[in-house]
């Protein structure tokens, strides 16, 4: 079990020694974190490949991805593939 913590105006969760030591770990490093919620379940990996280097791979592209879609921005998407479902489907038939 690990402790949240906050910092400032945000929480973080503490990591103990053993860990860092088998993972490597470094203070600054951007690790990528995903959660589902339809299982309860948050995942944290080290970047293998970076995203400086454009490739990402899918754990991270999620991550980086989630960070980046706001509920605003979601409910208009899904709004919008209900509403235009037959056009969609024409565009993907071209």
């Amino acid at each position: 079990m690990q402790k949240v913590i906050k910092v400032g105006n945000s929480l973080a969760v503490t990591m103990d020694n053993q860990f860092i030591r088998e993972t490597g770990i470094k203070v600054g490093q951007k690790l990528a974190v995903v959660y589902k919620p339809e299982k309860g379940i948050m995942s944290v990996a080290q970047s293998q490949s970076g995203v400086s280097s454009g490739v990402l791979v899918a754990e991270e592209q999620q991550a980086y991805m989630a960070g980046k879609i706001t509920p605003e921005l979601k409910g208009w998407t899904d709004k919008f593939l209900v509403e235009n479902q037959e056009a969609m489907k024409k565009l993907a038939d071209l």
